[in-house]
């Protein structure tokens, strides 16, 4: 899921399969390992267990691009993107009415996954931070991430005109949907079926799990957990 904006892929060459679900849907969210603006899900789509996707509803959107076609991500909805073949893509993210909100909420995520860290070994940092992510936030001092948390604060109290409801986003999705095609919903054993044939490509290998740093990690979670990050923006937001 990426947090700012909506998204446009080309498929230039090659065929990509996409799965599509709402932001709603519970995918067991974490940003472990962190990067800026992704959110990741804990539940496997490459080789999943069956188990773990008995409780989701039947949301899924799947869609197969092949070269020429353009896909339109709206705000927040999840992905899962595979290649199935060699293939290019461009991929386009274009500014939405929610990102000031979401760079605040991003800020305070970086400030709490600093903060842990800043007091983990250099092996658990590794697994709680993406590569790219590393030097990034790590450099970073608790001055500069204050100075970014109240000026995003200080832009979301100015601009009270750009707040959007959840029926204004539909509009504007249906309208893109209306220029297109719009991907259809998978039925519930349409999904299954997917799920199993997903698991029938891999023989059943137990991979040990990887237990350094689980301390860490789940305290990542529990802090960076959107309901928890919600409030925190909405109590800095009404804080006179």
């Amino acid at each position: 899921m990426d947090c700012y904006g909506f998204n446009l892929i080309h498929q230039i060459y090659g065929k990509k399969m996409w799965l599509l679900f709402p932001p709603e849907e519970n995918l067991m969210p974490t940003r472990v390992p962190y990067e800026e603006s992704s959110v990741y899900s804990r539940l496997n789509f490459f080789s999943p267990k069956i188990e773990n996707f008995k409780g989701l509803s039947s949301k899924c959107r799947k869609v197969e691009l092949s070269p020429g076609d353009v896909l339109f991500v709206p705000h927040k909805w999840w992905h899962f993107v595979e290649n199935l073949n060699t293939s290019i893509a461009i991929n386009v993210w274009l500014p939405s009415v929610h990102d000031d909100k979401e760079r605040l909420k991003e800020s305070i995520v970086q400030y709490t996954v600093k903060q842990i860290t800043d007091l983990s070994t250099e092996k658990t940092k590794k697994i709680i931070l993406n590569p790219n992510m590393d030097k990034l936030l790590l450099k970073n001092d608790v001055t500069q991430f204050f100075n970014t948390i109240n000026t995003c604060k200080r832009i979301c109290k100015r601009s009270p005109h750009k707040k959007q409801t959840n029926e204004d986003s539909s509009i504007f999705n249906t309208k893109i949907v209306d220029l297109g095609i719009e991907v259809p919903v998978l039925s519930r054993d349409e999904f299954m079926k997917l799920m199993n044939q997903q698991i029938s490509r891999f023989g059943e290998k137990k991979v040990p799990e990887e237990t350094h740093g689980d301390d860490f990690v789940k305290l990542v979670r529990a802090f960076t957990n959107p309901e928890v990050i919600n409030l925190i923006t909405h109590n800095l937001i009404s804080d006179q």
